[in-house]
């Protein structure tokens, strides 16, 4: 599958959302969806355990819910 090595490569170096992760295929010209479905499968990218992650990160630094939650929106 076309990009999927390179979407391997990202994920290695940091966590990504779903969004994020498309917009950075959608950078470099490769269909998102299929290697996002993908990746979805194999447990790679799982947009809950970001969100729980990183409002666990967020509230060991002193940011309050209401902080988090904006960060998670956008």
């Amino acid at each position: 599958m076309e990009g999927l090595d390179y979407a391997f490569k990202l994920i290695s170096k940091k966590r990504y959302t779903s969004k994020e992760l498309q917009e950075k295929l959608e950078q470099k010209g490769i269909d998102p969806e299929p290697i996002i479905n993908r990746l979805k499968e194999l447990n790679y990218l799982n947009d809950l355990e970001y969100a729980i992650d990183y409002k666990n990160k967020k509230q060991n630094e002193g940011y309050g819910k209401y902080k988090i939650l904006f960060h998670l929106k956008n």
